[in-house]
């Protein structure tokens, strides 16, 4: 059974717009990702600290050092336990198709949301993000999906559209983690049958109402996608893994280029040359995606200008190095951000004394949802263009850069005064933009990289796969390392010879220098460009220029 759209949308299912018709649900299903993975880092510092309230003498402070230390501890067990099983997820949606992995992770992901919201104990709140991490393969599988379905130029919004949907989740999560968290002390306090005393579901269960919101719209991408979702995996299709109109697609593409194949270094390299008269600077931006990215293959054959395969040295993934090193750039990049993610509910609830902002979760909120909103205007308005005048790596290496000024921007939030908020949020708005615009062309950057270079190997789900198994390591080190950095903080701030109120600055130093250190991983990730297919070297790489001569 399919889900058919309004009649309106019936243009949409032809043509170059076919891939991303037939992957609409998948969009969907990444907004509740998202939901799933932001939710708990706005939560999980405020669980934490009234755990060990609870079980604290009365009276007695909580030691900040220890609530960063478990803080981390829970935001990295649902990523550790995904390490496990992200590779073996993604090497089998090669065999039993993408749809039946996305909806097993998506059935996971209603359980676990559920079963955090109402955890009684620390212990279970570890043991309900462990049950949504081990079996959610679904990130891996979105991407092998694009993968199967999509030219260069569909890719290329597919992802941009990628990073739309999670700009979309990311808005949303602080806002329901922050505005209906401990919904007692708010708008619900004079709610009798949720509030009334001690045994008030809402008083009892302080953080379900924000995951249960969030579980009830996994539960609605589950059904879309159960019923809706189209499988894309060749063989497990009626078309192969492409749609007729993406087909033709492709062959109108792979007869305007000739494509030529040479090893160099031990690298095999693909390189587009376009005829004389019908250069992508001459025919428009959407060919111009074609001299970024490979064209879709099965790992062996190319197709040459007369849409005969041309033979490809067969290279298995985990051999290939452009693949190897995009797959690292794509776990640093994870790791940046969820770090980020991580510092800032430490960051913002530590009492003023250690260097925090002493803020509630709903004082975190409009920052946090501000930038959700610019994440989504400038994956809609400016993404686009900045692929297209620049190219994808100089993008991804340009988002790379814009860690720096809101590394510096989000502690400077600590240096306004007590009686002056205003101040404070416009602080912590401006470093929360600056955050959204890097992540959305890092983000997307790095996606695009690894499936372009996937599509060589003929293994997008094992690439994929691999890709989620090395995010979700570090997105469990992101939290541990987060947590472990401002405990580390807090205790060098106690050293006679260290400046306490420079403290909250060390850990978004640390997330910097490991931005600056993926800088100089990209210098050694090489594409091949249009015309003559050379490959730009690492010092061309340093000046950021176009992709495109």
């Amino acid at each position: 059974m399919a889900l058919r759209g309004p009649p309106m949308f019936e243009r949409w299912k032809t043509g170059e717009h076919a891939p991303l018709w037939r992957l609409r649900y998948m969009f969907v299903c990444h907004f509740t990702q998202a939901l799933f993975i932001v939710l708990p880092y706005t939560v999980s510092v405020y669980m934490v600290r009234d755990f060990l309230v609870a079980g604290a003498a009365p009276g007695q402070p909580v030691p900040e050092q220890r609530v960063g230390v478990l803080t981390g501890a829970l935001g990295a067990v649902s990523s550790a336990a995904a390490l496990l099983t992200s590779y073996p997820l993604g090497a089998l949606s090669d065999r039993v198709g993408r749809k039946a992995v996305i909806l097993v992770g998506l059935a996971s992901s209603v359980a676990s949301l559920l079963w955090y919201g109402a955890a009684p104990s620390l212990s279970q709140a570890l043991a309900a993000r462990a049950l949504g991490g081990a079996f959610n393969g679904v990130i891996g599988a979105e991407k092998a999906m694009i993968g199967d379905c999509c030219d260069a130029r569909a890719a290329t919004r597919a992802f941009s559209l990628f990073s739309l949907a999670w700009g979309v989740g990311a808005l949303f999560a602080p806002v329901l983690g922050g505005g209906l968290s401990r919904p007692c002390a708010g708008a619900l306090a004079g709610a009798t049958w949720a509030c009334g005393d001690a045994g008030a579901p809402l008083r009892r269960w302080p953080y379900l109402l924000p995951c249960a919101v969030s579980a009830a719209l996994c539960a609605l991408a589950l059904a879309l996608c159960a019923l809706g979702l189209e499988e894309t995996l060749p063989g497990k299709c009626g078309d192969e893994g492409l749609g007729s109109g993406q087909a033709s697609l492709n062959l109108s593409l792979a007869s305007s280029v000739q494509l030529s194949v040479r090893r160099e270094g031990g690298l095999d390299s693909v390189s587009l040359d376009w005829p004389a008269d019908d250069r992508p600077g001459q025919v428009g931006p959407e060919a111009e995606a074609a001299t970024l990215l490979p064209q879709k293959t099965d790992g062996r054959t190319a197709p040459g200008p007369d849409g005969a395969g041309a033979q490809l040295p067969h290279t298995a993934w985990h051999k290939d190095r452009l693949v190897i090193l995009c797959l690292i750039g794509y776990g640093a990049v994870a790791f940046i951000y969820n770090l980020f993610d991580e510092l800032l509910p430490l960051f913002a609830s530590a009492p003023r004394s250690e260097g925090g902002l002493e803020l509630q979760p709903s004082g975190l909120a409009p920052s946090n949802a501000f930038g959700g909103a610019v994440l989504i205007l400038f994956t809609l308005l400016g993404l686009g263009p900045a692929l297209r005048a620049l190219g994808v790596l100089p993008v991804t290496r340009l988002g790379l850069w814009c860690v720096l000024p809101f590394a510096v921007l989000v502690p400077l939030a600590s240096e306004a005064p007590p009686g002056r908020g205003v101040l404070l949020q416009a602080t912590l708005f401006a470093g929360q933009a600056l955050r959204s615009t890097s992540a959305a062309t890092a983000f997307t950057g790095c996606l695009i990289l690894v499936n372009a270079a996937a599509q060589r190997c003929g293994a997008l789900g094992a690439v994929n796969g691999a890709g989620q198994a090395l995010a979700s390591a570090v997105r469990a080190a992101g939290p541990l390392a987060g947590g472990g950095l401002w405990a580390g903080a807090v205790a060098l701030g106690g050293a006679p010879w260290f400046p306490r109120a420079a403290l909250q600055y060390v850990p978004f130093a640390a997330l910097a220098l490991v931005a600056m250190l993926a800088q100089v991983l990209y210098l050694h990730v090489h594409l091949p460009l249009e015309g003559g297919g050379e490959e730009r070297g690492a010092q061309d790489d340093a000046e950021a220029p176009p992709l495109r001569s």
